[in-house]
């Protein structure tokens, strides 16, 4: 189940939101990983992960016709947002920059891999 806050409502575009559901959703195929990282307060492999989900959500954006940079966009939003009702948050450092994330969806967008990222499986 994913909630959104009435203001992610009011700030965001649909195309946004749909983003930002992309990343979240990225998280469902890294739970244990991320768990365990938690675990072990590995603030490393926590903003890995993070950047992880991002490429998820990038890959998912691309084969949705809506283009990636509405990650960026939503993340610098939220990011802005948050930081002027709450302050630094206490887990930041488990964070990538919004630079950072924004560097990656450049990366991906402008470089797009000769082969697909993912492969089915047979069955």
């Amino acid at each position: 189940m994913l909630l959104i806050s009435r203001p992610a409502l009011d700030l965001l575009t649909s195309e946004e939101l749909q983003a930002l559901a992309a990343h979240e959703i990225g998280h469902e195929y890294i739970s244990g990983q991320y768990a365990d990282a938690k675990a072990r307060k590995d603030a490393r492999r926590l903003r890995e992960l993070e950047l992880i989900c991002d490429g998820i959500a990038i890959v998912t954006l691309t084969r949705l016709g809506i283009e990636p940079e509405r990650l960026g966009s939503a993340v610098e939003k939220v990011f802005w947002y948050n930081r002027g009702r709450l302050g630094e948050a206490l887990d930041a450092d488990n964070y990538r920059s919004v630079q950072e994330r924004r560097r990656l969806i450049k990366k991906m967008t402008s470089n797009p891999p000769s082969k697909p990222l993912f492969q089915r499986r047979k069955p």
